[in-house]
């Protein structure tokens, strides 16, 4: 992890909406030359207020198998998207309880 992946989320939940876009758009170039995972961007797209950008790398999170879906439910990062209908559909995909 370098200090992009530490730094992305912390911006993008701050508020600090430009210099967290421009941080994403630099983890997303990453992805071509080391592993970036899907759902951190995904999180970052969700703090960000960009739900369909948050439920498009969470379904490559999915695709990629990524052990982290199993933690869905679990942490601040993904809050801002927990209510809408797609993360319960999310969830019942993963195969974890959907309330």
């Amino acid at each position: 992890m370098d200090s992009v992946d530490v730094v992305a989320p912390v911006a993008a939940r701050l508020g600090r909406r430009d210099q967290a876009r421009r941080l994403v758009s630099r983890l997303i170039g990453e992805r071509r030359t080391r592993y970036v995972q899907a759902d951190a961007i995904a999180g970052l797209y969700a703090n960000l207020g960009d739900r369909d950008a948050a439920f498009a790398w969470l379904d490559s999170a999915y695709a990629e198998r990524s052990i982290n879906m199993i933690f869905l439910s679990l942490g601040p990062i993904l809050e801002p998207i927990r209510g809408d209908p797609r993360f319960t559909a999310l969830k019942k995909r993963v195969g974890l309880p959907a309330p």
